[in-house]
């Protein structure tokens, strides 16, 4: 069970299979969502990526993508049709990520009004500054944007920056740091939790953990249309079109004045996680395609 099919360990061992244990199955894991080649820098990319993955995706007896899109990138590399595939993403543990009580800390951090919250790396590829340019275009509306993250120190400033250009500043909070297992607790802070991420040339958000983190606890999610975010949020949120900070702004604004939507999509977004999300349910996905793997 290899990570990627351009792995070289996943080609010793296909020929270590077909001259020793030809009864072996081999399946491969993959979060590549961008369909690329590998000769854009060096020769040696072309001998050993680009020929190493057609042989790979074409001697392997499975695949396991994290969403659909990435297994539609696999079948245009070649993955063949002989193969068993499966979408089986990333997992939460529902005893860790739930709704809870953070009164405390909303009065300790002085929130009392609708919290807009992002939460992950600070970096131009999450689209932090499609976010900022929408809530400075809310400005007149009574929220606050709560900013947990950590990055780079010249991003981050120039971050701050932006926040000052658009007036404000002294709406927005930031805790600029690694978070651990204290994000539940910032999670539970907000009304909504924006995922604004920008496709990049060699990179575009492949799952999203922080959709079902957030989904879990019964934050409503705003993401973008990059990479796996639409697929992860499914029905239990809203999309946006990446880099589009005014239809951001109108995303916002629905769920700022509509309590009951709301309401309504916390509780579709709980449900959501519980039902696709879980160990439980990736175990029991993984066993049946296990085992129909073994019975070939």
């Amino acid at each position: 069970y290899i990570f990627e099919p351009w792995n070289p360990s996943l080609t010793q061992i296909i020929l270590w299979r077909n001259l020793f244990s030809k009864k072996t199955k081999i399946l491969f894991f993959t979060h590549e969502n961008i369909y690329r080649t590998y000769h854009d820098r060096f020769f040696y990319r072309l001998i050993f990526y680009n020929l190493i993955e057609r042989y790979n995706l074409n001697h392997v007896d499975g695949c396991v993508a994290a969403t659909n899109e990435i297994l539609q990138v696999m079948k245009k590399k070649g993955l063949t049709h002989k193969s068993l595939t499966l979408v089986n993403g990333d997992e939460i543990d529902p005893q860790f990520f739930y709704k809870k009580d953070v009164s405390k800390l909303k009065k300790k951090l002085g929130l009392s009004n609708f919290v807009v919250g992002f939460a992950g790396r600070l970096d131009e590829a999450k689209g932090i500054m499609t976010l900022i340019e929408a809530a400075g275009n809310l400005k007149n509306e009574n929220f606050t944007l709560l900013i947990c993250g950590w990055g780079d120190e010249d991003f981050t400033k120039k971050m701050i920056d932006r926040i000052d250009s658009f007036g404000i500043k002294n709406k927005t909070h930031i805790i600029n740091e690694r978070l651990g297992r204290k994000i539940i607790d910032y999670y539970n802070l907000m009304d909504v939790i924006v995922v604004p991420s920008i496709t990049t040339k060699y990179w575009k958000e492949q799952f999203g953990r922080v959709n079902i983190e957030a989904m879990a606890c019964g934050t409503h999610v705003i993401g973008s249309d990059s990479g796996g975010i639409p697929e992860v949020i499914g029905d239990a949120g809203l999309i946006f079109k990446e880099k589009d900070s005014e239809d951001l702004k109108d995303k916002l604004l629905i769920v700022m004045k509509n309590k009951k939507l709301l309401n309504e999509l916390s509780s579709k977004a709980q449900k959501r996680v519980l039902d696709n999300f879980t160990g439980e349910k990736k175990a029991e996905r993984s066993y049946s395609f296990y085992n129909d793997a073994l019975n070939r």
